[in-house]
């Protein structure tokens, strides 16, 4: 486990909305795997397009969402970046 502040030391974000002093327990790409204290990575890929699954990670129990465009409704439990 590592407070999200560690793992963006050194990152240059243009947006961090939420606190940083957050446990992650584990990174994904996928929705589907999301469990509490998960960071979601929204990747735009090819086929999908990662930014439909930012609310069923939040559902999920992400604490966090690494996204390119920030979702129209935000989760005051949820740090986005």
């Amino acid at each position: 486990m590592k407070l999200l502040k560690d793992i963006l030391f050194g990152l240059r974000l243009q947006e961090v909305v939420g606190p940083t002093q957050v446990a992650i327990d584990a990174v994904t790409g996928d929705s589907r795997l999301v469990r509490k204290d998960h960071l979601f990575v929204a990747i735009r890929g090819t086929h999908s397009d990662g930014h439909r699954y930012m609310e069923a990670a939040a559902q999920s129990g992400a604490c966090a969402i690494l996204c390119e465009v920030l979702p129209e409704t935000l989760h005051p439990q949820i740090t986005y970046l």
